[in-house]
């Protein structure tokens, strides 16, 4: 989509130069693929979509390319000279790993998360508890959170860090990280007529 474009535009360029071997295209794939992995965890954990004030698409987008920035160095010795020979299926779940055992610790560290070329303009309208995730163009994507549904979104974050820590690099079994949240009937029935009215493409890339 065109938000993925800009969002990907905006990544340091040291990213794409550092990676030797990888095409922009291959590199846009593998933030793609690890994007939809990010989402699929978000949706069955209950802490995706801005209607439920929590992060949609654009946002955790925003958040996986911000870690990207922040760890470009860390990034590059784990894909590695050869990620070109991997499958994009690994080299994603590789990176949409490092984003899970990453972002709980930036996030602490960061009041504003905001992709580079908006720290300045974000700064100035952050929101104290909940969460403040800038985009070039469309602005805080965290603007419909609560104080509430930040300490959800974060303590599901580590969850997913502790669960991968019990998990073999070279077995890349998520199971228990993706396993759906379970809801009572009530909060189901709200979850479901709210994610009904959604717009489905929210979950493509």
């Amino acid at each position: 989509t065109r938000d993925i474009t800009d969002i990907l535009q905006a990544m340091s360029v040291t990213t794409l130069s550092s990676l030797k071997h990888v095409t922009a295209g291959r590199l846009e794939l593998v933030f793609s693929g690890a994007l939809r992995i990010i989402k699929l965890w978000a949706y069955r954990r209950n802490i995706y979509g801005s209607k439920l004030g929590y992060l949609g698409g654009g946002g955790w987008a925003v958040l996986l390319c911000w870690v990207c920035q922040h760890d470009c160095d860390m990034i590059v010795q784990k894909l590695g000279d050869e990620s070109s020979s991997l499958s994009l299926g690994l080299s994603a779940r590789i990176l949409a790993r490092h984003f899970f055992e990453r972002i709980f610790v930036l996030w602490n560290d960061h009041r504003v998360m905001a992709l580079q070329g908006t720290e300045e303009s974000a700064s100035s309208r952050f929101r104290t508890g909940t969460m403040n995730v800038m985009a070039p163009r469309s602005g805080n994507l965290g603007q419909s959170s609560t104080v509430a549904t930040t300490l959800t979104t974060q303590k599901e974050l580590l969850r997913a860090k502790l669960l991968l820590k019990n998990i073999d690099h070279d077995e890349m079994e998520w199971g228990a990280v993706m396993e759906p949240m379970k809801l009572s009937g009530r909060e189901s029935s709200t979850v479901l007529t709210l994610c009904l009215t959604m717009d489905k493409s929210a979950f493509l890339v």
